[in-house]
């Protein structure tokens, strides 16, 4: 048994090393200009969609959250991997208090799996241990989430880079 796992995780570090995605996923500038103008008391949830368009399955090896200006206005930030094998577009408000102006292949296929979650006063760059990774199906499709505090900036990128 121990020699199977043995030969199991060779093959596995070795696709890893070969097929490790490389994406920027950041909300989109005319979402955060579009919620300058929201009363900047409240709390707001933004979501993009986004597709990885790989072929193949990935395996994501680690990951940095990429905060400029952003440091005290940001509660939490998550990254989903939609079940949905149909091509969705979204960006907009989300969140479980915004379901109703998703739409409902959204909400439903793609808020269900969490596969990175950072908040204030976590580490901004995380690598997974040697030889282990994310697996992503091929043609991923994943939504990113970002939790407002009652200030939104309207011009600085808020994302990852995977």
């Amino acid at each position: 048994m121990r020699a199977l796992w043995h030969l199991w995780t060779i093959g596995f570090l070795a696709a890893a090393a070969a097929s490790s995605p490389s994406a920027d996923i950041f909300l989109p500038a005319f979402l955060l200009t579009n919620q300058s103008s929201s009363t900047p008391t409240r709390s707001l949830y933004l979501c993009h969609l986004h597709p990885l368009k790989n072929t193949d399955e990935l395996f994501l090896q680690g990951y940095e959250v990429v905060n400029r200006g952003n440091t005290d206005y940001v509660h939490h930030l998550l990254l989903y991997e939609c079940s949905s094998k149909a091509k969705l577009v979204y960006s907009g408000q989300c969140g479980m208090h915004n379901a109703r102006l998703m739409p409902p292949p959204v909400y439903r296929h793609c808020q269900t799996r969490i596969i990175i979650a950072w908040a204030q006063g976590g580490q901004r760059t995380y690598h997974y241990p040697p030889g282990t990774a994310l697996k992503m199906p091929a043609f991923a499709q994943l939504l990113l989430e970002v939790h407002f505090e009652a200030y939104r900036p309207s011009s600085h990128p808020i994302g990852l880079q995977l």
